[in-house]
C-alpha cells in the first residue's frame, strides 16, 4: 500500500516496511496474552491501522477489537470487560487517564498496558507506554521469530472481534475468523468485475471498528494492491472533500450521510449559478437520470448523452474528486430515493450493497454491469453465498437468512444468542424482513424486531412509512414512527440541520437543504428552535399535507399516521440516538423521547 496522508503530509508505507516492522510490534504484545481482547481507539492513522489490524492477528491467539472515536466512558469499560482486553490502544492522554482510572479503581480487572499514541504522556506508571516506547519493544523480537508466530495462524481461528451497532438492542461482540475475512475479500473481488488488479485507489476515512471499513480498506485493499489513501482523522468534519480532490479515488465507499453531504454540496453550487447555466444544468440532469434508470434495464442512453457528459456530469465529477471513480458503494444504513435519483442524474451512481457485522459487511450487492443494478434494491447475492426468505406472508415478505462461508464464528461468550441467530442448516437468521423480485433482487423492508403491534392486533412495518415522508419532506433528517400497543400510529420528526464539528452534536442551524427547501415553500425560518417555537405555519402545513398524501397510499386505517411531533433536537451519536453507522437506535429513542410520545396518545 502507498500514499498514506498524515498531519498535511504525504507517508508511504510499503509491503516489506510493514512486515518487518508494524507485524514485528504487533506480535511483541501478543506474545504476552493468550485469547486475550486489545482494544483500540483510533481514526485512521497509519501505525496504529496497519500494525494493530494486521500485526496483532499474530499467535498466541491475541484478538484486536475496535471501538468508535466518540464511545463513552461506562460503554468503554463494558467493552474492554467484555473482550478480556488486557492491551488498549487510544488516541490522547483524556482516553489513556479514563482507561487507568478504570484500571486503578479494579473495574478493569485484566487490563495490563496502554498505549496512547497521540502526544506525550502526562504521568509516569507501570505498562503505560507512549507510540514511541511501544515501538521500541519490537526491536526485542526477531524477524525469525515473528515469522515463525505467524506461520502458526490457522484459517479457523479467530481473527478479529467486531462490535455491531446496538441499534436494536445491547450490543454484541461478532467473532469472525481470518476465512471469514479474506474469503469475503475474494468474493468481492470476483463480484465487482470492474476491480483491477493494482490499479486501484480509495479513500480509507471512516472508523475502522466497522466491519465495512475493515474489508474495504485493509482485506480487499490487499486482495487486489490497492493504493490506500488515509484520510485526516476530521474527514468527517470537513476535510473529506479536499482529499477526495488530492487522491481522485477509482473506488469509494461511503455511509448515506456521506452522499447526502456531496448532494447538498453541489447543490449549493447551483444555487450560486446563473439563469442560462441553471438551466443547461437541469436539462443535463435529467438526461442523467434518464440514462442511468435505462443502464438497469439494458436500455440505449437518451440522445444528448455526449452533450450533457461534456457540459456538466465530468465537471461535476472533476470538482469532486470523482474523475476516475469507477464505483461508488453505500451501505451501513438506509439511503434517501432523492439522494440516488441526484447522484444518477451527474452520472454518479451510487450503489447499495447489503449485509451485517455478522456476514464480514457484505451478503448482496448492486453494480453497473451485467443486469445487475436496480436503485432501491440490496442488490444481488455475492458469489457462493445463498439467501432465503422464512415465514413468509401472503406478500412474499419473509425474514431474510444468509447462508455462506462469510458468516461468522459466533458471538463472543453468549452460546444463547448464537444459537438464536445461527439455526441447525446454518442458515443466519438476520432479523431483518424483505423480499425478492423475479430477477432476483433483495428489497429490505424491515426489522422483525421493529414491527409495530397496535392496541388491536394490526401489525405495521414502520419503515416504509418513514421512508415515504422522507422523501415527501427533504427538510427532515430523521422520522421514527410509534404505536407499540397503541391505538394508532404517531411519528416523532428532527429537522435537519448544521453538526458540530467539534463535538458531533446537533446545533440550532438549519442545515442550507433544509432552508433551501422552506424557501421554496415560503419559510424563511433559519433554525430549528424558531420553526417550533414559532410554530412555523409553512412547515408545519407542509408536513401536514405530506402526511395527508402518505396515508392516502396506506394499504388500511392502522397503517395511516394520526399524531406527529417536530423534536427540538436531531439524532446523533453523541446523543445516543443514532449508533456508530448512524442506523437510528430505536429502542433509545423510546427511552429518551417515552414522555413526548405519551403526549401524542393522551387526548
Amino acid at each position: 500500500m502507498n500514499a498514506i496522508h498524515v498531519e498535511n503530509t504525504t507517508e508511504s508505507v510499503f509491503h516489506p516496511q510493514y512486515v518487518h516492522s508494524y507485524c514485528m510490534h504487533g506480535c511483541i504484545f501478543r506474545g504476552r496474552m493468550t485469547h486475550n481482547g486489545s482494544l483500540y481507539n483510533a481514526p485512521n492513522t497509519t501505525t496504529i491501522n496497519i500494525g494493530l489490524f494486521n500485526g496483532v492477528r499474530c499467535p498466541p491467539r491475541g484478538l484486536s477489537c475496535g471501538v468508535h472515536t466518540a464511545i463513552g466512558r461506562e460503554e468503554l469499560f463494558g467493552m474492554a470487560r467484555k473482550v478480556r482486553a488486557t492491551v488498549a490502544v487510544v488516541e490522547n492522554y483524556s482516553l489513556m487517564s479514563t482507561l487507568l482510572t478504570g484500571k486503578t479503581r479494579g473495574q478493569l480487572p485484566e487490563l495490563k498496558a496502554i498505549v496512547q499514541y497521540n502526544g506525550a504522556l502526562h504521568e509516569e506508571h507501570p505498562n503505560l507506554y507512549d507510540w514511541e516506547d511501544f515501538m521500541r519493544l519490537g526491536c526485542e523480537m526477531s524477524t525469525v521469530e515473528m515469522e515463525h508466530r505467524m506461520s502458526q495462524t490457522q484459517a479457523n481461528h479467530c481473527a478479529a472481534l467486531v462490535y455491531t451497532p446496538g441499534t436494536t438492542g445491547d450490543p454484541k461482540v461478532v467473532m469472525l475468523s481470518h476465512d471469514n475475512l479474506t474469503w469475503s475479500a475474494k468474493a468481492l473481488v470476483q463480484s465487482y468485475k470492474a476491480v483491477e488488479f493494482g490499479s486501484e485507489h480509495t479513500v480509507a476515512y471512516l472508523p475502522l471498528s466497522h466491519i465495512a471499513a475493515q474489508i474495504s480498506d485493509i482485506y480487499l485493499a490487499v486482495t487486489v494492491a490497492t493504493t490506500v489513501h488515509f484520510a485526516q482523522p476530521d474527514a468527517l468534519k470537513g476535510s473529506l472533500g479536499q482529499t477526495l480532490k488530492e487522491v481522485r479515488p477509482t473506488v469509494f465507499y461511503g455511509v448515506p450521510m456521506v452522499y447526502g453531504r456531496i448532494m447538498e454540496c453541489v447543490q449549493e453550487t447551483c444555487t450560486e449559478m446563473g439563469w442560462a447555466k441553471r438551466a443547461v444544468s437541469g436539462w443535463a440532469m435529467k438526461i442523467g437520470l434518464e440514462g442511468n434508470m435505462n443502464k438497469q434495464s439494458k436500455v440505449p442512453l437518451p440522445w444528448g448523452w455526449s452533450v450533457a457528459n461534456c457540459v456538466l456530469f465530468k465537471r461535476v465529477q472533476r470538482e469532486l474528486g470523482f474523475q476516475r471513480c469507477k464505483i461508488f458503494a453505500v451501505g451501513g444504513a438506509i439511503t434517501r430515493t432523492e439522494v440516488y435519483h441526484y447522484l444518477m442524474s451527474l452520472n454518479i451512481p451510487v450503489m447499495n450493497f447489503y449485509g451485517m457485522s455478522e456476514s464480514c459487511g457484505a451478503h448482496c450487492v448492486n453494480q453497473s454491469t451485467e443486469d445487475h443494478w436496480r436503485v432501491g434494491s440490496a442488490g444481488k447475492n455475492l458469489v457462493a453465498v445463498s439467501t432465503k426468505l422464512s415465514d413468509t406472508n401472503v406478500s412474499g415478505e419473509g425474514e431474510i437468512c444468509f447462508s455462506g462461508r462469510h458468516l461468522f464464528m459466533g458471538y463472543l461468550g453468549d452460546p444463547v444468542r448464537t444459537s438464536r441467530a445461527i439455526d441447525n442448516q446454518g442458515w443466519l437468521h438476520t432479523g431483518d424482513i424483505g423480499h425478492l423480485d423475479e430477477n432476483g433482487f433483495l428489497y429490505v423492508t424491515g426489522r422483525t424486531c421493529e414491527v409495530i403491534m397496535l392496541r388491536g392486533g394490526e401489525s405495521v412495518l414502520p419503515l416504509p412509512i418513514e421512508s415515504r415522508i422522507l422523501a415527501a419532506l427533504p427538510f427532515l433528517s430523521h422520522v421514527v414512527v410509534v404505536g407499540d400497543g397503541k391505538p394508532y400510529l404517531s411519528c416523532l420528526m428532527t429537522l435537519s440541520c448544521v453538526m458540530d464539528r467539534v463535538t458531533g452534536g446537533p446545533t440550532d442551524q438549519l442545515s442550507p437543504l433544509a432552508r433551501r427547501w422552506m424557501e421554496s415553500l415560503g419559510s424563511y425560518s433559519t433554525t430549528v428552535s424558531g420553526v417550533i417555537a414559532g410554530r412555523d405555519k409553512t412547515v408545519f402545513t407542509a408536513i401536514t399535507d405530506s402526511l395527508h398524501r402518505a396515508n392516502t397510499v396506506a394499504p388500511t386505517n392502522d397503517h395511516k399516521i394520526q399524531k406527529w411531533t417536530l423534536l427540538d433536537r436531531d439524532f446523533s451519536i453523541p446523543g445516543g440516538e443514532l449508533g456508530p453507522t448512524l442506523k437510528v437506535r430505536r429502542f433509545v429513542v423510546h427511552k429518551k423521547y417515552a414522555t413526548t410520545i405519551e403526549t401524542l396518545y393522551r387526548t
